[in-house]
């Protein structure tokens, strides 16, 4: 099926009749870009200044996706679409994901601070005590139970190999974290379980992005598949911008609505509703504006909870690693001690 927007489509055309300001809207932006904390979203603003500034087509901004998310809001902020919003609505949205991004920074910085001091103080011991007990268990030639054995072993690499150990640690994360960032970026989670993943915290970030864009796009004057195209564009969710893509294409070359499309069934239905509750059967911006409203409340909510929960992590994985060493020690002490008894 043919996903691709027209040649001369209406948000072209109303970029096109942006850009005419060229010379009032560059340094506007530039002024309200330095405004901005430092930010992905200060970064595609000024990038899309630069472009503006330079000259480049209309095409040219509509194609890279890093600029084209604040060409909705900057348009209907100067009267360009059909009922004008203010700027100050696209600004405190991206504040609030900002904010949110910052909050859930905070709230694992000090269990991350907790465990890395745990490691650490794991690493002196390796080095300054497991030894004292190695030697004392083989000059009784006791049988060493598994935990101990994997402790002496994690012992003898630290103290004897240190950076033959220390990089394979570094690699170890870099791989763990690399893919957990290759999974949240492709949506496996999303691909693997559909509807099953519809409520983590990704899915929940790309509908509330999604669902303002959408409102930002047709109260621009755009038509619906060309704001279904664009907003899975800009919703950073690689699954549901494929099926944006999808319902694009379905209202581009089928005459059914919206509800009958398969792609849709793997979206909200609270939002294929609000595309089509408007008179007419047209979409209602308001109810999309208050969906992406709700969205962002439940990520809100959801980033207090993490923030508590994430204390209670770094104290569990302290307490299963104390008590490894613990029972790794003292399990050959109390064999030792019934012997001699």
């Amino acid at each position: 099926m043919n996903t691709s927007l027209p040649t001369a489509s209406t948000i072209e055309n109303q970029v096109a009749r942006l850009i005419v300001h060229r010379e009032t809207l560059v340094p506007a932006l530039s002024a309200l870009a330095a405004e901005m904390p430092p930010s992905k979203s200060r970064s595609e603003l000024s990038q899309l200044t630069k472009h503006i500034a330079s000259g480049v087509s209309t095409r040219e901004l509509l194609i890279d996706p890093k600029t084209v998310v604040w060409l909705a809001p900057i348009a209907t902020a100067i009267g360009c679409g059909e009922e004008p919003m203010q700027l100050s609505d696209a600004i405190r949205h991206i504040a609030e994901e900002t904010q949110l991004r910052n909050e859930r920074r905070r709230a694992w910085s000090y269990p991350i601070f907790v465990i890395l001091v745990a490691f650490l103080i794991f690493m002196a011991l390796s080095v300054l005590v497991v030894p004292n007990f190695q030697q004392m268990f083989e000059e009784f030639d006791l049988m060493l139970p598994f935990p101990t054995q994997v402790l002496f072993e994690l012992s003898s690499s630290i103290t004897h190999r240190p950076i033959a150990t220390g990089l394979g640690i570094i690699i170890a994360a870099t791989v763990a974290y690399g893919t957990v960032r290759l999974w949240t970026h492709l949506a496996i989670s999303s691909r693997m379980f559909g509807s099953l993943a519809v409520g983590n915290s990704a899915s929940l970030r790309a509908m509330a992005i999604m669902t303002a864009q959408l409102a930002d796009l047709l109260e621009l004057g755009t038509n619906t598949d060309e704001a279904f195209w664009f907003a899975g564009d800009q919703c950073n969710h690689r699954h549901y911008r494929n099926i944006a893509h999808k319902i694009a294409g379905h209202l581009q070359n089928c005459p059914t609505p919206i509800s009958e499309s398969p792609w849709a069934r793997q979206l909200p239905g609270n939002l294929i509703y609000a595309v089509t509750a408007g008179d007419d059967g047209k979409p209602n911006v308001p109810l999309l504006r208050a969906l992406s409203a709700m969205y962002r409340e439940r990520l809100t909510h959801r980033s207090g909870w993490l923030g508590g929960a994430a204390s209670y992590i770094a104290t569990f994985v302290i307490a299963i690693l104390v008590f490894f060493v613990v029972i790794a020690l003292y399990m050959p002490l109390i064999d030792l001690i019934t012997g001699l008894s």
